[in-house]
């Protein structure tokens, strides 16, 4: 079964976004105060719920799908 955007967390949608914007698990892991594992444990599940099998693949198919590399949320400048 394929997964959609809407069967993400919150979190997962927001992991997403530093994805597209090709940062490391260590920097997402910064930006949002969590350890490196939790963030790849989130990658692992965005990937599995989108049958993606790499990083680009899922900016790939987050950008197809509307998402936005600026989110209004990011804690980023």
């Amino acid at each position: 079964m394929v997964g959609t955007m809407k069967d993400l967390t919150s979190r997962e949608t927001e992991v997403l976004y530093y994805v597209m914007q090709s940062l490391t698990n260590r920097q997402i892991a910064e930006i949002l105060k969590i350890t490196h594992h939790t963030v790849k444990a989130h990658i692992s599940a965005i990937m599995r719920k989108l049958t993606c099998k790499n990083r680009t693949e899922l900016a790939l198919y987050a950008q197809s799908k509307g998402l936005s590399i600026h989110h209004q949320d990011s804690k980023q400048p």
